[in-house]
This record gives structure tokens, sequence and C-alpha cells, in this order.
């Protein structure tokens, strides 16, 4: 059994059984790939074999039933469900294994001329993710989603009214720690959000035992993937405000912080807030709560953070899918780069 370190970053096992070669490329850590080599070789030892004649769209559905239907959101799932279908509608019958890179290209240039960028990117991850699962187990040897142009036809909204600039994001953050006496859940709860990075999904799970005052640290129970349960550090001011909110506002039975009328609260009241907030504050933008994400990114590459630590502060399954997602901010960031490092050469 072979485990190695790749150059692109990530890890790789591939070990032989009886003649049959099982390999993959997509692990994110040494650990994680002697952990998945040695499962599967304990899977094939005792008899197991991948079913290699599976479609993708069975293959996916079964895997989104078994792994994520418990976990999200009805309307994260709808999503799922539905891409299924367009999924079974392109590919039919054909095997997975057999899926070329340019017919999956085909699929993305449909996407494209219906969907906008980010609805192309989303659809795109959840199919790589899926690829990678059925790497892992042996199924294909092959991820014919990597390296494809990832693009749209459509015009989205403006990326500058998805999030906020730096003076915007201190005028929103200074507008809710004003009002934090009032003891609003939707408050703290985007509070939390600007200080962390994390999807509404993330945030709205919080619980007293996840707050690590003597760390530094808040656990996000998030559900999206499996990275997106996870250990942020925070600054000490955040998590005396959440402190103090949980000392004046009874805890739910549930252990939930962020409720009312017995039930957490729920993403439209959030996005509700924001927009008044946006009035008040005369912000011409119709920003929902992820543009505190958005805007965390932004924040953090501005500061030179490393795309490595900011990919595992979301929560993202892998560092790709970070540098899908933002790419145009990391290209901004890039820019400023190369015209610094420009800079100290010429003061040599």
């Amino acid at each position: 059994m072979k485990i190695k370190k790749l150059d692109n970053g990530k890890w790789a096992y591939d070990f032989r059984y009886n003649g049959k070669r099982y390999r993959s490329n997509s692990c994110t850590s040494k650990r994680e790939a002697t952990q998945k080599a040695n499962e599967l070789y304990d899977k094939v030892s005792k008899g197991y074999r991948p079913n290699n004649h599976i479609t993708l769209h069975e293959y996916y559905n079964t895997y989104h039933e078994t792994y994520t239907q418990e976990k999200v959101s009805a309307k994260t799932y709808s999503n799922y469900e539905r891409l299924g279908k367009l999924l079974e509608t392109e590919f039919g019958h054909k095997n997975m294994k057999d899926i070329t890179r340019s017919e999956y290209q085909s699929f993305i240039n449909d996407l494209a001329k219906k969907h906008v960028l980010d609805g192309v990117s989303r659809y795109n991850n959840y199919i790589k993710k899926v690829v990678l699962e059925a790497i892992d187990e042996g199924i294909i040897h092959r991820d014919f989603t990597h390296n494809v142009n990832i693009f749209s036809k459509i015009e989205s909204k403006e990326e500058h009214h998805k999030y906020y600039d730096m003076e915007e994001l201190k005028a929103v953050k200074r507008y809710y720690l004003d009002r934090t006496q009032y003891y609003k859940p939707s408050t703290y709860l985007i509070l939390l959000m600007i200080a962390t990075g994390g999807r509404f999904s993330d945030c709205i799970n919080l619980k007293r035992e996840h707050i690590n005052e003597v760390a530094g640290t808040i656990y996000l129970d998030g559900t999206k993937n499996k990275g997106a349960k996870r250990t942020v550090e925070v600054d000490r001011d955040t998590i005396k405000l959440l402190l103090d909110y949980i000392d004046h506002v009874p805890t739910h039975i549930s252990g939930y912080i962020f409720t009312h009328a017995g039930k957490r609260i729920s993403n439209k009241s959030v996005n509700e807030s924001i927009a008044k907030c946006n009035k008040a504050l005369e912000i011409k933008k119709d920003t929902t709560s992820h543009a505190f994400r958005h805007s965390h990114v932004s924040f953090l590459l501005y500061k030179g953070v490393s795309i490595y630590y900011i990919s595992k502060r979301l929560g993202h399954a892998s560092i790709d899918i970070t540098i899908q997602e933002y790419s145009h901010l990391i290209k901004e960031a890039y820019k400023e780069e190369a015209e610094s490092t420009i800079k100290h050469i010429q003061s040599l």
C-alpha cells in the first residue's frame, strides 16, 4: 500500500488486491489517505466489490438518500433532487465509469445557458463531491469533473452587491452592536456570522456548550458537509457578547440559544433584519445573511490570510471549493500582492 503527497498538496493512496487496483488522489491529509485506504482494503478483503456498472444519477441519488437527507433542510434537499433528475436526463443509463471529461463539460455548457454562475458552480460542487466519494469507493478511477470550465451565459447580480465592502461591514456591525441591549436573537446571530464567516445553517445550531471562553473558540455544528462541523477561533468581545445574551435570555429546552416562541429563528427573519439595517444605513444593496460569509472571506484575503486557513475556517469540504467559489476575490488579492511584490523588489 502506497501513501504519498501530490504536487497539488493532496494526498493519494494506491494498492492492489487480487490483481485489482484501488486508488484515490483526492485526500486532504496523510491521515485521511491512510484511513480511507485501510477502510477500503478491509472491505475488499472481506468480499466487498465495487459496483462498476452504476449510473451517475443512481450513485448520486443513493449518496444523498444515505448521507444528507436527514441532515439538510427540505429546500437544500430539493436542490439535490432537481440536479439528480438533470443527471438522469443528460447521462441516462451510461455507466458512471464511462463518462468522459468532454461529456461532462458538455453538461456544464448546457447548465450555463440556463443558470447564473453561482448556480452552475454550486451544481458542479455537488457533483464533484459525489464523484470523489465514488473514487474513494473504487467505483471509478478518474475525476471527470477535474479542470472543467465553469461559466455562465446568464447575467447575475453584480458581484459587489453580494457582499459589503469594509466600511459598510463596519457600519453594519456597529448598527447591531448598538442594539444588543434589546437581546433579539437575530442581532446576536448576525454578529456571530460576522465574526466567524459561518453560514446561517452553521450558526443557528449554537448552544452554550459550543462556546469555549478559555480557548477563545466556538464550535459550529454545521450540516452542509463533513467539514461544516468545526471549531473556529473568535475574538473575546464576540464571546463576551454571546455569554451576556445567554445570561439574559431563557435557553430553550433543546439547548439552542437563537430561538423565538419555542423555535429557532428563520433565515427569512434574519434577512428581514438585514434589509431594515441596510435601509437605515442607506446601503443600496439587496444582501442576505450569506453576505457576511462573503465579506468575511474578502476581509481575510485583504489581510493576507492563507486560502488554506480560510477554507478550513469556512468549513468547505475541500480547498478546491473555496478557490472556485471565491475565485474573483482571490484574483483581486493576487493582483494586489503582485503590485506589492514589485514595489518590494524595486526597493532592494
